[in-house]
């Protein structure tokens, strides 16, 4: 029983750290085109989706009909991409916890 426990609690320590190091690691990823961090396109999306051109604060150029359309598809691509990096942290560590418990 000793052994059981012990066992459980390595393998919860292993799977603990595991998704620990992937969250840690997510603001480290860096694209290679524009140079910008997964931290960088969520923030970049919060900004996207916080827009409003009814705020007095905003100036004229970014009120029209064409701005709001350019801001709309910015938001489309840049949550598209989000979701990806999303998915592939969310695969990494079904993988990670998959070889854990296979070994």
């Amino acid at each position: 029983m000793v052994v059981a426990l012990h066992h459980t609690s390595h393998y919860n320590y292993i799977i603990t750290t595991i998704i620990n190091n992937v969250r840690e690691n997510k603001d480290m990823n860096r694209c290679s085109k524009t140079g910008l961090t997964d931290k960088d396109f969520r923030t970049i999306l919060d900004v996207l989706n916080m827009y409003d051109p009814n705020d007095n604060r905003v100036c004229p150029a970014m009120t029209t009909e064409e701005f709001m359309q350019d801001v709309q598809s910015a938001f489309k691509t840049v949550s598209r991409h989000v979701e990806r990096i999303d998915h592939v942290k969310e695969l990494t560590v079904q993988q990670n916890l998959a070889s854990v418990i296979t070994h």
